[in-house]
């Protein structure tokens, strides 16, 4: 009877760009054996690639039960107009915004829509905009977008959500991070263009600058979805396929990035999940022979189905150089910005706060913001120990499962 591995299998397969014709055998082998259909789907949408399931059913010519069907038709239908809406609104919102002055770089899915001939393939929650400074955005958009109460630098505009930033990594809300990306990304905005001649206004980045910042991007979400993989995988063929000199470009890109080990650890991954042919020359540049024992522990573990959205900080340590830099990161990713903190605990800190019949009264927590911050951190910090305690027990249960 096939298992959870065999689950994750098939879902590797339908993810690939090019899944072999006895790539999809197996795949439909392991399905008739007995995985239920309903899960196949489910966690295709987890990892973000039901559009993929919608392909590999034609492709394969598989029978999934008529519900299911049409609910994956359902999805990629709902996935396709969507992906046309955001790049629609996209257009519109970087014309209002080119308008007053200001540039905006499609970073993330919305940066390689041209990996994706069909838009029903990617889906997309949001649509993510670089720009050099946001308070200039908020005041280019008061008539025309509407900000989000909690998170202040999204927007809806026309029914679609824009996610802004000034670094790829978010180094503006989490000041550690800029040990781990350059802030000067002067040169990423530089080498922008636009997307297309329809819309010159729209701005995707030099996709050699894009491939290390969507490697990085996989990376601070602990490659938890598939579908970002997916993206690297389908970016690394696509410049193969087009450019000269591909592989020993994307090495030296990396460099300047100092993104050396975030593309090492996808071109790993993406290697070992996908198959992906990744030139062993190119793996050594990245310092694969010098990778440290728990970085492919790390490695293998997510190879093996390893889950944890703290995965990004401990391979992120690998980083960092000296202690002091070290210690600065620890204690901001435990201990964020007061914030930050808000916006993770906020509804948590207040359920917790003691309920009596003088909430206004100054002293009362509610309206001390030193009480609530103590309460974020108490509750950060056996959040902190329950997720270690879970990760280092699943860590456990793959490293000695044969």
């Amino acid at each position: 009877m096939p298992g959870w591995n065999d689950l994750l299998t098939v879902i590797q397969i339908i993810s690939r760009a090019k899944p072999s014709g006895a790539d999809l055998e197996r795949a439909v082998l392991l399905i008739d054996a007995g995985l239920p259909w309903d899960s196949v789907f489910a966690l295709a949408q987890i990892h973000g690639v039901a559009g993929f399931l919608h392909e590999f059913i034609e492709a394969a010519h598989a029978k999934p039960p008529a519900d299911i069907q049409e609910a994956i038709t359902r999805e990629y239908s709902r996935t396709r107009e969507n992906g046309r809406k955001i790049h629609e609104r996209a257009a519109a919102i970087t014309e209002v915004l080119h308008s007053k002055g200001i540039e905006a770089i499609c970073i993330q899915g919305l940066s390689i829509g041209h990996l994706y001939a069909d838009p029903g393939l990617r889906p997309m929650g949001d649509a993510d905009l670089l720009v050099k400074d946001i308070g200039e955005v908020k005041k280019a958009l008061a008539q025309y977008a509407a900000p989000d109460p909690l998170y202040p630098n999204i927007f809806n505009f026309d029914g679609v959500w824009f996610d802004f930033h000034t670094h790829p990594l978010n180094a503006e809300r989490i000041h550690a991070r800029r040990h781990i990306f350059p802030q000067d990304i002067s040169r990423f905005r530089a080498n922008a263009r636009p997307a297309s001649k329809d819309t010159p206004c729209l701005l995707i980045p030099d996709q050699f600058d894009n491939f290390p910042a969507l490697c990085a991007h996989a990376l601070k979400h602990s490659y938890s979805r598939l579908i970002w993989l997916s993206d690297i995988e389908r970016l690394f063929l696509w410049l193969n396929q087009n450019e000269d000199m591909a592989a020993d470009r994307l090495v030296e890109i990396s460099i300047f990035w100092k993104q050396e080990k975030p593309v090492l650890y996808a071109l790993l991954l993406i290697q070992e999940l996908f198959g992906t042919q990744i030139p062993e020359a190119m793996l050594i540049r990245l310092g694969v022979e010098k990778m440290s024992f728990m970085e492919k522990h790390l490695i293998n573990l997510k190879i093996r189905g390893f889950e944890s959205q703290e995965l990004c900080n401990a391979l992120w340590f690998f980083m960092l150089k000296g202690p002091g830099v070290k210690a600065q990161f620890f204690l901001e990713t435990l201990f964020p910005r007061q914030d930050i903190m808000d916006q993770i605990y906020m509804d948590d800190v207040e359920s917790d706060l003691p309920d009596n019949d003088q909430p206004d009264n100054n002293q009362h927590p509610r309206n001390n913001p030193k009480k609530k911050r103590l309460i974020a951190l108490v509750k950060r910090t056996k959040v902190a120990v329950s997720l270690a305690y879970k990760n280092v027990s699943q860590a456990l249960r793959l490293t000695l499962k044969p």
